[in-house]
């Protein structure tokens, strides 16, 4: 590539690489830090994170040219958008990992669950915004006959973000091109969970909703997951 990707994921685990999937579909680039078994696992086979409308975003091996995957935190470097999908107890590592790394612009989005997982980013980059999210849904993961990486939306519900927080990311979760998922009465799924659940608003946000270390009065902007 000759230049970097507009979205980084940091930790793709589950969550961070079907976000990052689902946005790489809209035709942004996105590079994914995650493990070395994903990143062998796309390079070799490919990648398909599907919604529970049984939309699918899917990559040949190596990507295609808009998805992109490697261990290294210096793959964030030239991203605007960095999403740090990593556990809680991980994060302030984790940001010291990528500050040396990060596009002095660079929007940091939290897409973990835990209260104080914002502030230990903040903690770690005073030099840049922080925002917020929360990722309300379980992903599961396994690998397809062919050997492809899946990732499949188990349970229903809204990815969320602090309202106005990142605008560049509302805007590419609100193309056309990544269409919202369904909320069917029954999200049963008999495979193996990475990640709990939160109870998320599905429509707009109130400020009772979210934490308190998040600003006073502010309301957060839920939308269905693209």
């Amino acid at each position: 590539m000759t230049t970097g990707p507009a979205v980084a994921v940091l930790g793709a685990g589950c969550i961070g690489a079907w976000v990052g999937a689902r946005i790489a579909a809209t035709g942004t680039p996105v590079h994914l830090v995650g493990r070395a078994d994903l990143v062998g696992r796309l390079r070799d086979h490919g990648l398909m994170a599907a919604a529970l409308d049984g939309s699918q975003a899917a990559f040949p091996a190596g990507g295609g040219g808009r998805l992109t995957a490697g261990v290294a935190p210096s793959g964030v470097a030239e991203a605007r958008l960095v999403l740090v999908a990593v556990k809680g107890r991980d994060s302030a590592a984790a940001a010291r990992s990528i500050a040396p790394h990060l596009h002095p612009d660079a929007t940091v989005v939290s897409l973990q669950n835990g209260l104080r997982n914002p502030d230990r980013l903040r903690a770690a980059l005073p030099r840049h915004r922080v925002v917020p999210g929360l990722v309300s849904f379980n992903i599961v993961w396994d690998a397809d006959p062919a050997g492809r990486a899946r990732f499949r939306q188990a349970t229903t519900g809204p990815l969320a973000l602090q309202a106005g927080g990142a605008p560049d990311l509302e805007r590419c979760c609100g193309r056309p091109a990544c269409p919202s998922s369904a909320r069917p009465t029954s999200s049963r799924y008999s495979g193996p969970s990475c990640s709990s659940t939160s109870t998320t608003p599905s429509t707009r946000c109130r400020a009772s909703a979210w934490p308190k270390s998040w600003a006073s009065g502010a309301t957060g902007r839920c939308w269905p997951v693209p």
